[in-house]
């Protein structure tokens, strides 16, 4: 995994643990792959596919850190990925993603 250096923000948990989480808000091109492939991006040298991701809102009651984004999944019990669809300026598109890390 590549160095993560820029802390978009720490959360603290319910249980008193700190979440950190990491990202510079750059809009993500997202990739198609021929026409059998899924959509999907690449992250810090893995490619994540969209499907691969929970939608924050389908959650019943989601911790108030994650309202902000549009999606996540995990890479472990401890970390993974929030996207945010559409770029830095709150313009949805389909087209980009903004991606961050979150270790816990």
């Amino acid at each position: 995994m590549a160095t993560l250096k820029r802390i978009y923000k720490k959360v603290t948990l319910e249980n008193g643990n700190i979440m950190t989480i990491y990202g510079s808000n750059k809009a993500i091109r997202i990739e198609h792959r021929g026409e059998e492939a899924r959509p999907g991006f690449r992250y810090h040298g893995t490619y994540h596919e969209l499907d691969c991701f929970l939608r924050v809102n389908s959650l019943i009651n989601p911790p108030p850190y994650m309202e902000e984004f549009d999606g996540y999944t995990n890479d472990s019990a401890f970390s993974g990925v929030f996207v945010k669809f559409g770029n830095k300026d709150g313009d949805f598109t389909d087209e980009c993603v903004r991606a961050f890390t979150y270790i816990a």
